[in-house]
């Protein structure tokens, strides 16, 4: 059997899986091949995602990740420094969209919603000058099932491959491997409010790993008293310690990259 771990993008799947069904031509019709749910065989998938840019971002989450090889997702505004965004980057976090005003969606006119989404996102490409491949709605307006916001994920989904809401995963079913059954599931993810005990992030651990499944884990401020859904520096890093303890079950990925894998495991 022959064991397929590498991980492609999914900017050009169709190419790639072209290129690997040639490459595996001679042997296909006498041997079968696995793809695994997630990147190294992994049992499940999360992925650590940042929202509004502040600065306990770049001066304490991302320098305590560094430090335990931990990768995560910034959802940023307007940008008054590019520097910490570039350097995040080069060293394998995700910055993503967050809108350039931090203005709720729905009240919008189309061509707000254009500036505050599609300009915005091809601003920060040319200044950080790498690509921005996913969203996170402000106070998650726009992110809902309600077929009376599709017309924002529309908009979200001509530059963007997926999505992150602030609806909170209820039920088991939110955490399995089949979150997206359909296109649209990709731009209503849920996610897992930091805000709790432990023991429920211990909970959230076991149903991603029982379930093969995925959940995305939304921080605000990280020791920053006052701070809007403020976490402690302390509580910070023993969630992140407690990561690790899972690390060689549970694939921590940026929102870009698990999103990616899943879309392209889908299709092959």
């Amino acid at each position: 059997m022959i064991i397929i771990k590498q991980y492609v993008s999914i900017f050009e799947p169709m190419k790639k899986i072209v290129v690997l069904l040639i490459f595996l031509a001679p042997v296909l019709s006498a041997q079968n091949y696995t793809i695994g749910n997630w990147y190294d065989f992994k049992k499940g998938a999360i992925s650590l995602t940042f929202d509004d840019g502040h600065p306990s971002h770049y001066n304490t989450a991302i320098p305590e990740m560094n430090t335990r090889g931990l990768v995560g997702t910034f959802y940023v505004n307007f940008l008054w420094n590019n520097s910490w965004a570039i350097e995040a980057n080069d060293v394998g976090h995700e910055i993503a969209n967050h809108t350039k005003s931090h203005d709720s969606l729905s009240y919008l006119s189309v061509g707000e919603l254009h500036d505050e989404v599609t300009a915005f996102n091809q601003k920060l490409e040319n200044d950080l000058g790498f690509p921005i491949r996913t969203f996170c709605y402000p106070y998650g307006n726009g992110g809902e099932s309600d077929s009376v916001m599709f017309y924002i994920q529309d908009t979200v989904a001509q530059t963007h491959l997926a999505a992150r809401s602030i609806a909170k995963a209820t039920d088991d079913e939110h955490y399995k491997y089949d979150f997206a059954l359909s296109e649209r599931d990709y731009y209503q993810i849920r996610t897992v409010h930091m805000r709790d005990s432990m023991r429920s992030y211990h909970e959230d651990f076991r149903k991603v790993i029982s379930t093969g499944g995925y959940m995305t884990y939304m921080f605000h401020t990280i020791g920053t008293p006052g701070g809007w859904d403020n976490m402690e520096v302390d509580h910070f890093t023993d969630v992140l310690d407690d990561l690790l303890l899972i690390k060689d079950t549970v694939w921590i990925a940026t929102f870009r990259d698990a999103i990616c894998y899943h879309r392209e495991r889908k299709t092959a």
